[in-house]
């Protein structure tokens, strides 16, 4: 079902007619977005649903630190390595290959070129 998406909105101008004195017009809102932007908008909440956010503790810095030693990573990427390992994460995706080889040995480093893609249900 496609619905035609129509919205106006209440502009205020100054009326020519009085000098002071203002008078409204209307004036159409956008089209929504393409239904492509809109499935990808969805399939993105949908993903980012699915994540957690967890503090970064004690345990958790001093792990990162640890990491960013032994793998000469970045503050923000030795975070987030730390994190995914001491949640006990089964996998680490990245785009970062060159920060996170797969010789990585706490965790399997996953590349989304690795990742298989969804059967399309149609």
């Amino acid at each position: 079902m496609n619905i035609e998406f129509l919205a106006t909105v209440a502009m205020i101008a100054p009326d020519p007619a009085r000098s002071r004195a203002p008078r409204m017009t209307a004036k159409s809102l956008p089209s929504p977005p393409p239904t492509s932007i809109t499935r990808s908008l969805d399939e993105l909440s949908a993903l980012l649903g699915r994540l957690d956010l967890l503090p970064a503790d004690v345990a958790t810095a001093e792990l990162a630190t640890a990491l960013g030693a032994a793998y000469r990573l970045r503050d923000a990427d030795a975070i987030h390595l730390g994190t995914a390992v001491n949640a006990g994460a089964d996998r680490f995706l990245t785009n970062n290959q060159s920060d996170f080889p797969k010789s990585t040995t706490e965790i399997n480093v996953v590349y989304p070129e690795e990742l298989v893609e969804p059967a399309d249900p149609d």
